[in-house]
């Protein structure tokens, strides 16, 4: 699902990034990023919470509320450049990967 959103607003950002994205397409990326998170957030809230010194619950949240956050502006966003949504889904998983290599890093200290 991932990979036929982004095929498709990378076919549509060829042509003219600053034109908005269909609303199809739009919704396609979101709720794929969406449902990657939750996927995430259930991943987490099976682990053994003892084997790791990760705080589980506010990881499970961050997933969540960035579930969330990708399907309100997924919705909301119709007047928005392609260049712009992609940036801001590409931003919201960068952020969610930081916050993990962080926690990772001072797990390990």
């Amino acid at each position: 699902m991932f990979g036929v959103g982004a095929k498709k607003v990378f076919a549509h950002s060829i042509d003219d990034a600053s034109k908005a994205l269909k609303d199809e397409t739009r919704l396609l990326l979101a709720m794929a990023l969406a449902l990657f998170f939750v996927s995430q957030a259930i991943i987490n809230a099976g682990l053994d919470h003892n084997a790791t010194a990760h705080n589980h619950g506010l990881r499970i949240a961050g997933y969540v509320v960035a579930a969330v956050l990708v399907v309100v502006v997924g919705l909301v966003a119709t007047g928005v450049s392609s260049l712009i949504f992609t940036a801001f889904m590409a931003a919201v998983a960068l952020v969610l990967v930081a916050r993990s290599i962080k926690e990772e890093r001072s797990a390990a200290a």
